[in-house]
């Protein structure tokens, strides 16, 4: 089989199977002669920033001249973007190898697109020696893949918990946070993201329980972010890998906290991809997310309106991010993205039009991207696209063969 009948055959499987990530781990590790057994692992929980803390704690620790596995996800445009080390994305030729020997294998339990990819990942690490590994959780924390190996992590991060996959981890942000929380181990040390009293109370009561000593964001590692980053919410995960960063090392490391900030790139958050015409794309596709993008785009272009780019997913609560941007918004435009859980950009367009907002629905990406471009030259305002990281994928798929 070649890259691309494998990818889409791990890219096929379901979402959820019947057994925990964690649980399938359990059983599937041991098949592999647990790849995990002696790394320095990083784990990353929450809601929002975790693809950006990860980014940024890469970024410091590759600065200190350490060689660094990263695993994250969703990809935007390529699969191979889910599994890097030292920066370079894994190479078409190992995921052929890779995944084929894991497709041929027979699993104890039914694994998930994700199950296969942290596998991956971990094999292909444990070839590599990477110094650390990071490793983001997907949906959850407590039942998640990454919380299924034998390793204990040598840092667990918690970044900021909000509202999101109510369905599936409980419908208030303490329910949620102590999910998170799940991924806690004795052994590990907790950096904890700035959070709502609820999430921070239940995260605390969990480390407490486990013994697991733990530290906010250092106030250090905060004046530092913004310093090199004074109008972008980017500040907050830079502050949180910092303060992760700075637990590990000392404070003689700070230079490469600094190097680290200044040199981490993380496509699809506060992107600009063209200047003239301005366009900007941004990952957030949950309230708390929308939140941070708005403060951003307040503080980066004060006083200005902005043409919106908007696609989401129907399991969103999409009017309370949308709401958000009401009194920063010139139009918007809406599409469906190409997922099975979009939700139709004619239903997100009529609901505007409900509520006086302009809005057009196209039915076309490219057209869409077009038109809002359009209206961006003839307004003199900038075009932002949000809503879904598939929808940002989606994006950059066409503005690729674009702007470069």
């Amino acid at each position: 089989m070649n890259y691309k009948e494998i990818t889409a055959i791990i890219e096929d499987k379901r979402r959820f199977e019947k057994e925990s990530g964690r649980e399938v781990m359990k059983k599937v590790l041991p098949l592999y002669s647990h790849p995990e057994k002696g790394m320095k692992i990083i784990h990353i929980a929450g809601t929002n920033g975790k693809g950006s803390v990860a980014a940024f704690l890469s970024s410091m620790l590759r600065s200190a001249g350490f060689h660094v596995g990263v695993f994250t996800s969703p990809h935007l445009v390529d699969f191979r973007e889910r599994i890097r080390f030292d920066d370079e994305m894994i190479s078409e030729g190992d995921v052929v190898r890779l995944g084929s020997a894991l497709l041929s294998d027979e699993w104890p339990l039914k694994g998930t697109m994700f199950d296969y990819c942290l596998i991956m990942a971990l094999t292909f690490f444990k070839e590599k020696k990477p110094d650390y590994v990071i490793l983001e959780a997907g949906l959850g924390g407590r039942l998640d893949s990454t919380n299924g190996l034998s390793e204990v992590p040598i840092v667990s991060i918690i970044t900021r918990i909000g509202l999101d996959h109510t369905e599936y981890l409980g419908d208030t942000i303490g329910k949620i946070a102590k999910e998170k929380a799940g991924i806690l181990k004795k052994g590990t040390y907790l950096v904890l993201s700035p959070q709502e009293k609820e999430a921070e109370e239940a995260i605390i009561r969990a480390a407490d329980a486990k013994q697991v000593p733990y530290s906010r964001v250092s106030e250090q590692c905060v004046s530092v972010a913004k310093e090199i980053l004074p109008d972008s919410y980017q500040r907050e995960n830079a502050a949180v890998a910092a303060t992760a960063f700075m637990h590990i090392f000392s404070d003689d490391k700070m230079a490469f906290v600094r190097e680290g900030i200044k040199k981490m790139v993380w496509p699809g958050r506060l992107e600009i991809v063209s200047e003239d015409p301005f366009f900007m794309m941004d990952g957030a596709h949950n309230p708390n997310g929308v939140s941070a993008l708005y403060h951003s785009l307040v503080s980066m272009y004060p006083g200005e309106k902005f043409v919106f780019l908007f696609g989401v997913m129907a399991d969103k609560d999409y009017y309370s991010m949308l709401k958000q941007t009401f009194d920063i918004a010139e139009h918007y435009i809406t599409v469906t993205v190409s997922y099975e859980r979009a939700e139709s950009g004619e239903k997100l367009c009529r609901m505007l039009h409900e509520q006086g907002i302009k809005c057009e629905y196209e039915e076309d990406m490219e057209r869409a991207l077009d038109k809002a471009l359009s209206m961006g030259r003839m307004t003199g305002r900038r075009v932002v696209a949000f809503g879904s990281l598939y929808f940002i994928g989606d994006l950059k798929r066409i503005v690729e063969k674009r702007f470069t």
